[in-house]
């Protein structure tokens, strides 16, 4: 079972639905995604 860290599945849902759009789009674009911003930031790895 996926922990949701206290959010609701309803929250957890748009999120996904909005930031992600499928399963393909997250496969070809973030799955493996770390940029490196710059020499102020670390590697950063997300979607959101």
């Amino acid at each position: 079972m996926l922990d949701l860290h206290g959010i609701s599945r309803a929250s957890f849902d748009l999120v996904v639905a909005e930031e992600v759009t499928s399963q393909a789009i997250y496969e070809k674009k973030y799955r493996h995604v770390l940029e490196y911003p710059g020499e102020q930031s670390g590697p950063t790895g997300g979607i959101g």
